[in-house]
């Protein structure tokens, strides 16, 4: 059995298991996190290549979102995701904006 550290993070012996390198350990999603995370993905193959203008931010919003949902679990990612969302203006030239989760 795989061991979880107290703030249920995988170690390195179950990410290993499900294929994945240790330095990218994975959170346990509950299921809104879950399909957040489809929704997400959905979004960027079928929307995001249909727009013209690039995301000013640095990683993109939506990679933003899948971050955030990965690392914080449903509640705070969504706050952040929309927060971040708000900021955003995808006709606003001018320089990228390194904004990590």
């Amino acid at each position: 059995m795989a061991h979880v550290a107290a703030d249920g993070v995988a170690t390195a012996t179950a990410t290993a298991r499900r294929g994945m390198t240790p330095d990218r350990q994975v959170r346990w999603l509950s299921r809104p996190s879950r399909f957040a995370l489809r929704f997400i993905e959905a979004y960027r193959a079928g929307v995001s290549p249909r727009l013209k203008t690039g995301c000013r931010f640095t990683p993109t919003c939506s990679e933003y979102g899948l971050i955030a949902y990965q690392r914080y679990g449903f509640v705070p990612a969504t706050a952040k995701t929309l927060w971040r969302l708000m900021r955003c203006n995808r006709r606003r030239r001018g320089t990228p904006i390194a904004d990590p989760p």
